[in-house]
């Protein structure tokens, strides 16, 4: 009975195993998120027009951290976005090379200071994920500024108890952000959960006079978290 047991917990151990390891990205879920159930929540990819490639950038929800911050996206040469969080949009480009940015707007984080470079070498859609993330450590409740400093026996008692106010609650380290090109199976699952941000295309941009980061004059996204 026992071999038995083994030989059916094995292959179960093995799918499992197998299924961790073929996802390239987490995805951290959200119970209230904005998406779907809105008309500007992505749906389903679009084809471009006959010879051109259609790039899908967004930012899905990998953290909690920087919710409220709103950089700017720029494909140089073709257009701009304000790139909040759980959103996405789209550029139709001819095949080709492309540099990219983010910026941060004023008081947001040097973490989106971003540069990146997209090769486009035959038409269809691309999907370009920029996100953010962190580890979140929780110092040890009962030694909290001994444990944050790796003192087992401090002898500057008063010391630590002046510190542990400071750095006993919860906080995000190794903090970055990044970004890469992945495959439609694997971005049509985080895609649907974000909104359009509308894009702003640089000719356009000229005839309207608008400013050159579109996320200097937006309203704040809806129904975000709290940084």
């Amino acid at each position: 009975m026992q071999g038995r047991k083994n030989h059916i917990l094995f292959p179960v151990i093995s799918l499992l195993l197998a299924s961790a390891c073929s996802t390239p990205m987490p995805h951290k879920p959200e119970s209230a998120s904005y998406c779907p159930g809105h008309a500007d929540c992505f749906t389903d990819p679009e084809n471009p027009a006959q010879g051109l490639a259609r790039i899908y950038v967004f930012r899905p929800n990998m953290a909690d951290d920087l919710t409220t911050d709103t950089p700017a996206f720029t494909l140089h040469d073709v257009g701009t976005m304000q790139l909040a969080w759980q959103t996405y949009t789209a550029f139709d480009v001819p095949v080709g090379t492309y540099h990219f940015s983010v910026s941060p707007r004023p008081g947001e984080s040097k973490l989106w200071n971003v540069r990146g470079q997209l090769n486009v070498s035959v038409p269809g859609r691309y999907f370009l994920v920029i996100w953010n993330g962190g580890r979140s450590i929780t110092p040890d409740a009962s030694n909290p500024a001994a444990s944050a400093l790796g003192v087992q026996n401090p002898m500057a008692g008063a010391i630590a108890t002046a510190l542990s106010y400071a750095i006993s609650s919860p906080r995000t380290v190794d903090r970055y952000v990044r970004h890469e090109v992945i495959s439609e199976s694997d971005a049509l699952d985080p895609i649907r959960l974000c909104r359009l941000s509308p894009p702003l295309l640089l000719g356009e941009a000229a005839q309207q006079g608008a400013p050159a980061d579109p996320a200097a004059s937006a309203a704040p996204p809806p129904g975000l978290p709290g940084d």
